[in-house]
């Protein structure tokens, strides 16, 4: 596996998800203390997904519409998970 795109991407989806495994952190938390502090956590950690995404955007452009589409779909469902356990 030397190609670059593909180093690139793995790269993120592992920093993206360091970020949800803090943002569950931050939900369980959240959900014992209500507090304001876990929020603007979560909302640190959702910008810093976005900072990836926003990164390597181009590459994932270049991805079949299948991947991308899954891709998405799995962003998608993880932050709607987050929205939902905040409500």
């Amino acid at each position: 596996m030397n190609d670059p795109k593909i180093k690139n991407l793995l790269n993120s989806v592992n920093q993206i998800n360091s970020n949800m495994n803090n943002i569950n952190s931050y939900l369980d938390n959240f959900n014992t203390n209500y507090s304001e502090i876990e929020l603007n956590n979560i909302d640190s950690e959702l910008g810093e997904i976005k900072k990836i995404l926003e990164a390597n955007n181009l590459n994932i452009n270049n991805y079949a519409n299948s991947t991308q589409n899954t891709l998405m779909n799995s962003i998608d469902s993880r932050l709607n998970n987050i929205k939902n356990n905040i409500n």
